[in-house]
């Protein structure tokens, strides 16, 4: 493999890695359960840390966002 290919799928292995694509994988193959409860005590704690790097981490931020937008679905 080249040094690109090798950087594309090392880029593509650490998508699926993160630590939400992870548990979706998981909740998906039935391994992991969230009460409701559960997922809106994470949605509050997402948005209140979310708050405090709206000006800080832009690249984080969108990742909450994104996330957000995701478990709300």
């Amino acid at each position: 493999m080249t040094k690109d290919e090798l950087e594309k799928e090392n880029a593509e292995l650490r998508e699926k890695l993160k630590p939400e694509n992870c548990l979706k994988l998981l909740a998906k193959g039935g391994y992991v359960k969230f009460t409701s409860e559960q997922l809106t005590k994470a949605k509050e704690l997402l948005k209140e840390a979310q708050g405090y790097i709206e000006n800080e981490d832009d690249e984080l931020y969108d990742e909450i966002e994104q996330f957000l937008k995701e478990i709300e679905k």
